[in-house]
């Protein structure tokens, strides 16, 4: 026997014209924040990882 776990015939939750417009709303585009900052100092360190093999690792 089946048994059915949902209704068959789904309605689309109705959305009021209003909340539609509050969606369109949004903040407007800023080109300033895309500029890089002048004054900004990388100190981001490079380092060398020594490739060791299994037994050394496991034995150091």
């Amino acid at each position: 026997m089946c048994v059915m776990h949902a209704p068959v015939h789904r309605k689309a939750p109705k959305v009021h014209r209003s909340e539609k417009k509050v969606m369109k709303e949004r903040t407007p585009f800023n080109k300033e924040l895309l500029k890089a900052n002048p004054d900004f100092i990388d100190e981001r360190r490079i380092e060398k990882v020594e490739e060791k093999g299994f037994f050394a690792k496991l034995f150091n």
